[in-house]
């Protein structure tokens, strides 16, 4: 069997992560994660580290339209499955929408949904909310694909920082608690779509400076080693208690980010094992399919017979399940779906089948 060349730490955090957004999603969670929403803001790094990686190859020849219909491909019958499922699921909602609204409106909203264009401030809100978190990271992160590949220097040199600059000074000078957590427009620029472009920049920035100076790095592995600690630690305090901190992410996560990414660090040694790969690749469905499970797990007939403990015990029990079951659905999709399209595009397959 050929060996994953991923990188199982990165493979971890992306795990760990996940889980938080997951838990903070669930209700009894929102009293003791103050911040929990920020491994939204690891993702939208994460995002532009691989974006410089994947635009600044030497031998690539993919564009900015290649390049966006390649990383939706890999999701989108996943995400189209768990749309269904939430529909399945929040019923009741939707019979009530067409009542208030009509017909035509849901429809359109279930378009939107379809096309991933929801929540980003252009169209309206929908059943699986967290689901503006793909939108931004597949039509922002292309905005920033496409500077990065044909104005690299000018990107990183200029443009990218004086996004971070800007951004970075709105967050630490405007608002009070949980200011990163903005939704709805600002003049014309939904603050969704804006705050993951800037983060998804900023992470490009820090490719650059990992995949660039890696070797430099590893020369202050010691010190890298003691700042990733301090890091995880003060990140934990923020997360569980110092929300209105929440922009001191921006220096904490870059060093924890970078210390998976230097081999002999204590957290790319502490991770090695392929298991993480195997749980950092559930992380995407967790992420689509969990918002279904706290609908199911919170109607008000299940809280008048269930404590909220045992509810909330069967969610993390469940959730790496069913994320599995809608990896795996989504696989069996792609594999026959095909065929059967093919079969029924073929004009002579109807008289082969009865000896024609």
């Amino acid at each position: 069997m050929k060996k994953s060349t991923r990188n199982t730490a990165i493979e971890a955090l992306r795990f760990f992560f996940m889980v938080q957004i997951c838990l903070l999603h669930y209700n009894s969670c929102g009293n003791f994660m103050k911040a929990g929403y920020l491994g939204v803001e690891f993702y939208f790094l994460l995002s532009g580290i691989f974006i410089y990686k994947n635009a600044t190859k030497s031998n690539s020849t993919c564009g900015i339209v290649e390049y966006t219909y390649n990383k939706i491909s890999k999701f989108y019958t996943q995400y189209i499955l768990s749309l269904l499922v939430i529909y399945l699921v929040v019923m009741p909602k939707v019979i009530m929408s067409i009542h208030e609204n009509g017909l035509v409106h849901e429809i359109l909203r279930f378009i939107s949904q379809c096309l991933i264009l929801q929540e980003t401030g252009i169209y309206p809100k929908t059943y699986n909310s967290p689901t503006w978190f793909f939108s931004v990271l597949i039509w922002g992160g292309a905005l920033v694909y496409g500077l990065t590949k044909y104005w690299p220097k000018v990107s990183i040199r200029v443009i990218f920082p004086l996004i971070a600059i800007m951004f970075l000074s709105y967050s630490f000078n405007y608002g009070k608690i949980s200011n990163l957590e903005q939704w709805g427009m600002n003049v014309f620029i939904p603050m969704t779509l804006a705050r993951g472009i800037c983060e998804i920049a900023i992470g490009t920035v820090i490719g650059y400076l990992i995949f660039n100076y890696l070797d430099i790095i590893k020369r202050y592995r010691s010190y890298l080693n003691v700042a990733t600690l301090i890091s995880t630690i003060l990140y934990l305090f923020i997360v569980f208690d110092r929300a209105q901190d929440a922009q001191y992410v921006f220096i904490l996560f870059p060093i924890i980010i970078t210390s998976a990414f230097v081999e002999g660090s204590w957290l790319n040694s502490l991770f090695r094992n392929d298991i993480w790969n195997k749980l950092g690749s559930l992380s995407f469905s967790m992420f689509l399919i969990h918002i279904s499970l706290v609908w199911s797990l919170t109607k008000p007939i299940l809280y008048d017979n269930f404590p909220h403990s045992l509810l909330f015990l069967i969610y993390i029990i469940t959730l790496i399940p069913f994320a599995m079951l809608l990896s795996r659905t989504a696989t069996y999709v792609n594999k026959h779906l095909p065929k059967l399209i093919s079969k029924s595009d073929d004009p002579l397959s109807a008289d082969q089948n009865r000896g024609g």
